[in-house]
């Protein structure tokens, strides 16, 4: 999260994972019943993150370079002894 925003980030790792872990999870997290509508409806839709091109955001191949660059760069920065 330090690289990308709470959206992004579920758009990278794809929505559909996104759903299911807070279907399994979020009943012990949150008061919610269930994940969001907007989150259930985009999978249903077959919006499932950068994976799809859609999601959250539009990704085109280069906005999905990019942000995979930024977590690279980032993760360098990091681990740099």
């Amino acid at each position: 999260l330090p690289v990308l925003a709470p959206l992004e980030n579920a758009d990278v790792v794809g929505l559909y994972l996104a759903l299911d872990i807070h279907n399994v999870i979020l009943k012990h997290l949150d008061r919610s019943e269930a994940p969001a509508a907007i989150l259930r409806d985009k999978v249903k839709k077959g919006e499932l993150g950068m994976k799809s091109g859609k999601g959250f955001y539009d990704w085109t191949p280069a906005t999905a370079t990019a942000v995979r660059k930024r977590m690279l760069d980032h993760l360098r920065a990091v681990l740099k002894p």
